[in-house]
């Protein structure tokens, strides 16, 4: 990090008390402080980060950004909204760094994607992007501020819960290039319809620098409505529109078209959603100007990052351990996986979350994908399960709790079965896993 402590303070509008320092990193987390760090003092809903100013004050050489003044001998500058000043910092920083900003969004698959290019891109460039899911206003510029000087690309997840969230994310990163998986039903309990959740996203389009490129799902009926005034790529399977476009698919393996060429690919991991991931990834590479069939050998080489479909065998069953989170779309793609697999198929999914007036005919239209990839057992849980319970016409089971789904699936379960764990966070299916694994012998 290349910062004063005065260059800060002129950015965040906001006088300097205390003598001027070179600035080496930006915390929120008392813990990894040291000697330079600018510790942003949050005041959360449990800790006040105000609080960790003292000791920290005794201990370092370093500087504090709050909302109150404190008592420490050390540097610091006051701000009305420290969240905010984070932001200006970020962008700031990123003014001095001469890496290309690629954002990334959408209702389902933003995180995967973003692992994806990364993949593609790191063979031939210093690559940074954040870890996990960091794409809300916080968590994405502090992923901006780790970038080094050293970095070619940045890759920003800008995660959207209303209007104006990602347009304040872009003008932090002022992005070079912006993706936009999909548009499903993900947070409609807040936005209200899907035509206002592809307005919400779109913003990541208005935030492009005016050279940027735009790159979109060809095969999502409402990205295709958008006709952006900057350069747009459409990468996809079924529109034989699309610039970027796989064909000829078997398994994971498919034929890449990029415009006017073709290259096989394979990948590591299963499912058709993971195909669009891949051309997507291949799209950015493209638009960078990289060596397209390096950039495939890293696609290639992905193979998840341990929270995402996971998939192993234990005690001679195979389980796809799907539960960072769940929505309409990321059910039926995980669902089609489970097809793939010979053998008993039992699907255990829970409650998909902030689905609002939406909830009960998402749940229940779940039934023609469990028909159609011939799921053998359905084990629902929770509330809004029960409506695809009530249509399901298989063998099924309701359950409230996780505890009563352990009951029945170590009843249920031989070798040779595949199970699918599915269900947004807060139904803690990653628990129910965990105790399967514990029980079943």
């Amino acid at each position: 990090m290349n910062l004063t402590l005065k260059e800060i303070s002129n950015k965040v509008s906001s006088p300097l008390i205390g003598g001027d320092m070179q600035v080496t990193s930006v915390v929120t987390d008392s813990r990894q402080a040291s000697d330079g760090a600018l510790f942003c003092a949050i005041k959360g809903e449990r800790v006040d980060g105000a609080d960790f100013a003292p000791s920290l004050d005794k201990k370092y050489n370093c500087a504090f950004l709050c909302q109150n003044r404190l008592d420490v001998n050390n540097p610091q500058i006051i701000v009305p909204n420290v969240v905010e000043a984070i932001g200006k910092i970020a962008s700031l920083h990123l003014s001095k760094i001469p890496a290309k900003h690629i954002a990334v969004t959408g209702s389902v698959g933003k995180t995967t994607t973003k692992n994806y290019i990364a993949s593609a891109l790191s063979g031939q460039m210093n690559v940074h992007f954040s870890k996990g899911n960091n794409n809300n206003e916080l968590g994405m510029p502090l992923t901006a501020l780790e970038t080094k000087p050293s970095d070619h690309a940045v890759i920003l997840e800008m995660g959207m819960r209303g209007f104006n969230q990602i347009s304040y994310l872009c003008e932090i990163a002022k992005p070079d290039i912006a993706v936009i998986t999909n548009i499903g039903i993900c947070h409609i309990e807040l936005l209200g319809s899907k035509q206002n959740i592809l307005k919400a996203k779109s913003e990541i389009i208005e935030g492009l620098d005016k050279n940027g490129t735009a790159i979109l799902n060809a095969d999502d009926g409402l990205l295709n409505t958008l006709h952006p005034d900057k350069k747009t790529i459409r990468f996809g399977i079924y529109n034989e529109e699309a610039g970027v476009r796989a064909t000829d698919i078997c398994g994971t393996s498919f034929n890449l078209h990029l415009f006017d060429k073709i290259y096989p690919v394979s990948l590591s991991m299963a499912g058709e959603h993971n195909i669009y991931n891949a051309l997507c990834a291949i799209a950015v590479a493209y638009t960078l100007g990289c060596d397209i069939e390096k950039a495939i050998s890293g696609v290639e080489d992905f193979s998840g990052d341990g929270k995402r479909q996971a998939i192993y065998t234990h005690n001679g069953v195979t389980l796809i351990d799907d539960t960072y989170n769940a929505s309409p779309d990321s059910m039926r793609a995980s669902m089609k996986v489970l097809a793939t697999l010979d053998g008993n198929k039992t699907l255990v999914l829970a409650d998909m979350l902030e689905l609002g007036e939406y909830s009960q005919k998402a749940h229940a239209e779940l039934w023609q994908t469990v028909k159609e990839i011939k799921a053998d057992t359905v084990i629902c849980i929770g509330e809004q399960m029960k409506h695809l319970y009530d249509a399901c016409e298989c063998k099924k089971y309701h359950c409230l709790t996780n505890k009563q789904a352990l009951e029945i699936l170590l009843k249920i379960t031989k070798k040779g079965d595949n199970i699918l764990f599915k269900g947004s966070n807060g139904m803690k299916l990653c628990e129910l896993v965990n105790d399967f694994k514990g029980e079943y012998k």
